[in-house]
């Protein structure tokens, strides 16, 4: 059974300067390992053995960690121009912050882009949740929440982003996925 998310993967066009936006922009600030290798155990799913340089960085506030990627004996392929949120897999990724204004401003002095300034979190309004999107340098998006009870570091209310809390994920059937994920991998 899964107990948590413990990483994701972000393809770049360049490991060093998404890494910059990373570290400091979104706080992934401990790199736990930055190398260049091969990719093995993805074989299957890519077809052939790429090399790629790599860094694998935790963010000191918690949550998941981020492995930010580049391939370096092929051509990275950008994500699609617009995400409209209907095709099947990986949708954005979700922070848990401590004032989503002040991170969306470090952020954008980071070369990220605001997609929304903050806004209510409607299916949780009531216990004041706020949200807002972002892009990072690559296209990738980003979902900033807060919410009240939120214990992202210290410091009263300067801006603390954590680390990855929660994927989106695009299915073509809700049932079937339900189950899957319920049954399967215990979510």
């Amino acid at each position: 059974m899964i107990n948590g998310l413990q990483h994701i993967g972000i393809g770049v066009r360049n490991r060093d300067s998404s890494y910059y936006f990373y570290n400091n922009g979104l706080g992934f600030a401990v790199p736990i390992s930055m190398h260049t290798g091969n990719c093995n155990g993805v074989v299957p799913i890519i077809k052939e053995n790429q090399q790629r340089n790599v860094v694998i960085a935790l963010n000191p506030y918690g949550g998941g960690l981020v492995e930010i990627f580049q391939y370096i004996t092929k051509t990275p392929v950008p994500p699609p121009p617009e995400v409209d949120f209907t095709y099947n897999g990986f949708l954005f990724y979700g922070l848990k912050v401590r004032n989503v204004n002040g991170a969306l401003e470090r952020i954008k002095n980071y070369g990220g882009e605001v997609i929304t300034f903050q806004n209510k979190f409607s299916p949780m309004d009531k216990f004041g949740w706020k949200t807002a999107i972002f892009k990072d340098p690559d296209g990738i998006y980003g979902i900033l929440i807060e919410y009240p009870e939120s214990n992202v570091g210290y410091g009263g209310r300067k801006t603390r982003i954590g680390g990855v809390e929660y994927i989106a994920i695009g299915v073509s059937n809700i049932k079937t996925s339900i189950e899957f994920y319920r049954n399967i991998l215990g979510y």
